[in-house]
């Protein structure tokens, strides 16, 4: 309870989460709330801190890199860090135990959801933990400050003992700094042997065709075959534009393992703009057609499987190759990495990314150009990764000739358009 003056009442409400494991209800703050036109949000005074948290793609390919794999979730990490006594006036909310009783206004100690500077403080108390604590847990520390993504770590390593290694030094660090760790995965079930059931992340039965699916950083993985899986559910009644780019939204892919889709999403984005439809009009049956055509393809989602491990430990040698293309419609490129073992050779996709093309008429050529860019910005993308792959070699495809030439003259010889990505794509 509160027994101090407010300087800012943070409204609530409760939201179902049916895909979460453990907390299916949850509260959501928020901390934007004004009271009128002329008020002032909390989060309008707030700053947000500068961008610690790692790039979550990057997270999820360092995932795939190694055999065994680690993951773990900071229980209510929020909850566990204290806001200064002084700031807390501003943390007060309305709540009553009993529907029927009084309302009672109470004060947050501890971070709260959807307030601005929340995620910043939590990251920079995890990091500063490591910086206080780390020198004895080498294993965890590394994954904490690289491998963590707001309160879910995920770590791959080479060997079963180094994942318990790991294993015990997280539990141990955190501990440290009053975090509990549950929500247990891993693919070797030596690792889960001594987590007690109720620690550990369960299947998403509901929401998957895999019924030992879970969640990984938005991606649905599973431990038993060392995969990743789709499966896209949206409603096919979505007849207007607002209702059919709250659909296209709900689509996750953030390394663009199924861009060939997502390209088709895109463009039939691009054509619902160009109709200048108000956001509730209904769609013209062409559209609506093409969207009832896209849903009755989504259960083939549900066959694709992506091999989550990319063997570069046992690799004799590792190359990164990259292509690119362009079509009137848009265009796209991809990096894969190729390893050769003792037991053959593996082609696995890394990263793809696509665009539609603008809606101001650009030559094909040009097209192929810009996708020669995005190819460059795509391998510019993966540095770091590609740094810890250390490939032989890294070799980049385009099919146009002409892009190919552009490439051999000086810039200053071609026009501006053309020359400005030129100069991008060799500099990059």
């Amino acid at each position: 309870l509160s027994f101090t003056p407010s300087a800012y009442i943070i409204p609530h409400h409760c939201v179902r989460k049916d895909e979460s494991s453990t907390t299916k209800l949850r509260t959501v703050s928020n901390a934007s709330f004004k009271p009128n036109e002329t008020s002032t949000s909390l989060n309008d005074i707030l700053h947000s801190g500068p961008t610690l948290q790692k790039d979550i793609a990057e997270i999820i390919t360092n995932f795939r890199l190694k055999s065994i794999v680690v993951c773990a979730d900071i229980k209510q990490m929020y909850r566990n860090v204290e806001v200064a006594q002084e700031h807390r006036k501003l943390q007060h909310i309305f709540y009553r135990s009993d529907p029927d009783g009084p309302i009672d206004e109470y004060e947050l100690n501890v971070l709260t959801y959807r307030v601005t500077s929340s995620a910043f403080l939590a990251q920079r108390v995890l990091l500063q933990l490591v910086n206080d604590e780390g020198q004895n847990y080498p294993l965890a520390s590394n994954a904490i400050a690289n491998q963590t993504f707001v309160d879910d770590i995920c770590v791959s390593v080479d060997t079963t003992a180094q994942a318990l290694r790991l294993q015990q030094e997280l539990t141990e660090l955190l501990k440290l700094g009053g975090f509990e760790l549950h929500k247990w995965a891993s693919n070797s079930q030596t690792v889960l042997q001594n987590v007690p059931l109720d620690h550990r992340e369960q299947p998403l039965h509901i929401h998957s065709n895999d019924e030992h699916a879970m969640k990984v950083l938005g991606l649905q993985y599973n431990p038993e075959n060392d995969t990743f899986s789709y499966t896209i559910r949206l409603n096919p009644i979505a007849y207007t534009k607002r209702s059919m780019l709250s659909e296209m939204s709900k689509i996750y892919d953030i390394l663009g393992w199924i861009t060939p889709s997502t390209f088709y999403v895109k463009h039939l984005m691009q054509s619902l703009w160009l109709l200048g439809l108000g956001w509730d009009d209904p769609l013209p049956s062409e559209i609506c057609s093409k969207w009832t055509n896209f849903i009755s393809t989504l259960p083939q989602f549900s066959d694709l499987k992506i091999s989550r491990h990319i063997p570069i430990s046992s690799a004799n040698f590792i190359q990164i190759i990259g292509f690119c293309d362009a079509s009137e419609k848009g265009y796209a490129a991809n990096l894969y990495v190729r390893t050769e073992n003792d037991d053959g050779v593996r082609i696995q996709l890394l990263k793809a990314k696509s665009k539609v093309a603008p809606l101001k008429v650009i030559s094909v050529p040009r097209l192929e150009l810009c996708a020669a860019q995005l190819l460059t910005q795509l391998l510019t993308s993966t540095k770091n990764v590609v740094n810890t792959i250390q490939p032989q070699n890294i070799i980049l495809f385009s099919d146009s000739s002409v892009v190919l030439s552009w490439l051999s003259i000086p810039p200053y010889k071609l026009k501006t358009f053309v020359a400005n990505r030129v100069v991008d794509i060799l500099e990059e």
